[in-house]
């Protein structure tokens, strides 16, 4: 087993905590974190400068969403910046 320690650690750790479902509602989301391969599942709050905000049964959590895949109604669609000219 992989020791993870330090803040990205700390992060995990509480990430993971947060990630029991919520009680179903039309507005829950789930994010699923790109390398660490868990989800997170909450109600949808709003979209800020590139960052989820969710409520989860623990609270509330702000993921920014290049760390992350959406799956839900209320998921926002990124689409990367289009440097090219025509």
């Amino acid at each position: 087993m992989t020791k993870v320690s330090g803040k990205i650690g700390r992060l995990i750790a509480a990430l993971v905590a947060m990630s029991v479902p919520t009680i179903g509602s039309a507005n829950e989301i789930a994010l699923t974190f790109i390398e660490q391969g868990f989800t997170v599942k909450g109600e949808f709050k709003d979209f800020v400068d590139n960052t989820y905000m969710i409520v989860t049964q623990y609270g509330a959590m702000s993921v920014p969403a290049a760390m992350v895949t959406c799956e839900g109604p209320d998921c926002i669609e990124i689409f990367a910046a289009n440097t090219a000219n025509g």
